[in-house]
């Protein structure tokens, strides 16, 4: 009886788990056609980009409110970043149409590098990361706080080094050349550089230490979405590749298996589209794409309309997103039951 008590019990925890395992969302659109999401905030602020390359100007949006950024003196603004302050990092033309990264922060934007140089991520704490040019073809990547200034990254011997993406305690990934001048991956904390031993496309970064990337699977036109941790690849993303990961392993992504260039992914390898996610028939999933997601669980990307054409849209959790622990409890407790009916009353282990 206490067996059959205990196993009840878990069936009832899983059961709840699998409906809390169903995600949905709600849509808010960001824009009218013409802009695209280029980044969340953790406080749900999103950045929004013009798809006019020639006079473009960045947007910053809670989904009410919206704020048109300016340039440093030129035609162009493109922002790539920005992080629960509503601080704005990217590039901006200056008087002489010289691209030059800048942080905007408090409604004033500054330039923080020279001719060339790109800002292309910010954490909370208010550290970006970037590219500035060293040579013809060459250029390297940066760190900049305010108090600070910029450092530049060195290389593994080779010419040249790129950054990709930074945690919320610093640390930065991203690439550079060794002396036969190839590209190996490594990630950069407290002004060293530790090379990452795998020569797979690292892109971000994992929970528990872990990097997500991408794989070629099978044929040059395929690739599959990966994590790396501890010296492992992981494969449990049905995902072929990942544009986005939060803090509890909640991925964007897209998958080119089912056609489908917006998809939110679970470490359960559980994936749904936007048709899946939102309880509207009017979202044509076939053009739409998600882009970032946040801790919260909020999803920029993309959204389509048959009728009326495409939006930059934020995805609102309707309910708690459950955690990848959820889909654990539910796995654990579903065993756990299926062991026990599988015994016979009385019998012992001989």
């Amino acid at each position: 009886m206490r067996n059959l008590a205990t196993a009840l019990a878990l069936l009832t925890l899983s059961a709840s788990a699998l409906a809390a395992g169903t995600p949905k969302y709600k849509v808010v659109i960001l824009s009218i056609t013409d802009w695209y999401t280029a980044a969340i905030g953790n406080n749900g602020t999103v950045l929004l980009s013009q798809s006019n390359w020639n006079d473009s100007r960045p947007i910053v949006t809670d989904g009410v409110q919206q704020t048109m950024l300016g340039t440093l003196g030129g035609h162009a603004t493109y922002g790539h970043d920005i992080n629960s302050s509503n601080t704005v990092v990217g590039r901006s033309q200056d008087a002489s149409n010289q691209l030059r990264a800048f942080i905007w922060k408090d409604n004033v934007m500054r330039a923080i590098g020279g001719a060339r140089s790109i800002a292309t991520g910010i954490n909370d704490a208010g550290t970006v990361i970037g590219h500035l040019g060293t040579g013809e073809r060459s250029q390297r990547g940066f760190v900049y706080t305010e108090a600070g200034g910029m450092v530049v990254i060195g290389t593994l011997g080779g010419e040249g080094s790129a950054v990709t993406a930074i945690h919320e305690d610093g640390r930065v990934l991203g690439k550079a050349q060794d002396i036969a001048g190839t590209w190996k991956n490594f990630v950069y904390e407290n002004g060293a550089m530790t090379v990452i031993d795998t020569d797979l496309a690292l892109t971000g970064f994992a929970p528990d230490g872990g990097y997500y990337g991408v794989r070629l699977s099978g044929t040059v036109a395929h690739t599959e979405a990966i994590v790396f941790r501890d010296g492992v690849v992981e494969t449990s993303y049905r995902l072929s590749a990942i544009t986005d990961m939060n803090a509890t392993g909640l991925a964007t992504g897209l998958d080119h298996r089912t056609n489908q260039v917006g998809m939110l992914g679970f470490p359960d390898g559980s994936a749904y589209s936007i048709e899946q996610l939102v309880d509207d028939p009017r979202w044509w999933v076939g053009w739409s794409a998600l882009s970032g997601i946040n801790d919260a669980g909020q999803i920029i990307g993309t959204g389509c309309v048959v009728t009326t054409g495409c939006y930059a849209i934020r995805l609102d959790p309707l309910a708690a997103v459950p955690e990848p622990a959820t889909w654990t409890m539910l796995a654990a407790g579903l065993a756990f039951i299926g062991w026990k009916s599988g015994r016979r009353p009385g019998r012992q282990p001989a």
